[in-house]
């Protein structure tokens, strides 16, 4: 990896284009799950795809985003816990940063990862807000229906 700074001052580092993975293929966001991500971030997330890839190690990450490509480690893409949509909202948020520009790819190729706290918190704060909001209306139509 090829670690620069940009011009905020943050690390960048470039992921070999070797290293880069596939983006054909990938699952579709679940249906449930697209649904209130959609509403919560006011996107429409119908092209964004998950793919799961041992690769994403090689950036010490859990996850990261290329574009509507969300690369997962394998293991950790699980749509049906607390835990595994927070990682899926933090990944959303990063889809709609590059999306409206507020991130760019300092290379133009292969793999950068963008070490910017205020993206980085932002990112946290949604996928947090998609979590509770996809499991308190899950607790709330199970107590309904008691």
């Amino acid at each position: 990896m090829l670690p620069s700074m940009n011009a905020r001052r943050c690390l960048e580092l470039r992921l070999p284009e070797r290293h880069v993975p596939s983006a054909r293929g990938g699952r579709p966001l679940p249906p449930g799950l697209r649904a209130a991500a959609e509403k919560l971030f006011g996107e429409d997330f119908s092209a964004v795809r998950v793919h799961t890839s041992a690769r994403v190690r090689q950036l010490n990450a859990l996850a990261f985003t290329s574009g509507s490509h969300i690369y997962i480690a394998p293991g950790l893409y699980d749509p049906e816990t607390p835990r595994g949509v927070r990682l899926l909202g933090h990944e959303l948020a990063h889809v709609v940063q590059q999306r409206t520009g507020r991130v760019h790819h300092p290379f133009g190729h292969g793999v950068a990862v963008v070490k910017d706290p205020a993206l980085e918190a932002e990112s946290d704060r949604m996928g947090a807000a998609l979590a509770q909001w996809v499991f308190q209306r899950q607790c709330s139509a199970s107590t309904s229906e008691d």
